[in-house]
């Protein structure tokens, strides 16, 4: 909260989504598709259970037991094969200017991680019945 010559001035974001910038490169030793996307995870439409302290809705629980390469679901992506991949949250924010009563919807606001790189190994299937 600021106060400016009587006035009460709020700046208020609300989170509306959250997503995932994906970059792919595959081992040249082993080649496959290269990827460079983004990957959506919980946007404005969704409709997950929402708890009355949390801005954003809780995320599903429950992964696939298998995944082709791709991304298959919200906020899922498996590589095609062995490589380096750099991933960055990106999240967006409604703004909203209000000052003692009066409101003024502002631009979004989009905030990124830093962008994280990890090396991929080769992808195993495992035959899990006895």
């Amino acid at each position: 909260v600021q106060y400016y010559r009587g006035w009460e001035l709020y700046l208020i974001t609300v989170p509306t989504s959250l997503d995932f910038v994906v970059e792919f490169v595959p081992d040249p030793e082993r080649p496959t598709d290269p990827f460079s996307g983004t990957i959506p995870c919980v946007g404005p439409e969704n409709d997950f259970p929402r708890d009355a302290g949390l801005e954003f809705p809780y995320r599903p629980a429950g992964l696939a037991d298998f995944a082709e390469p791709g991304s298959g679901q919200p906020c899922e992506w498996t590589p095609p094969g062995p490589g380096e991949v750099t991933i960055t949250a990106r999240q967006t924010f409604a703004v909203t200017f209000w000052a003692s009563g009066a409101v003024e919807p502002q631009p979004d606001y989009v905030w990124q991680s830093e962008p994280t790189t990890f090396r991929v190994g080769e992808l195993v299937a495992v035959n899990v019945n006895d």
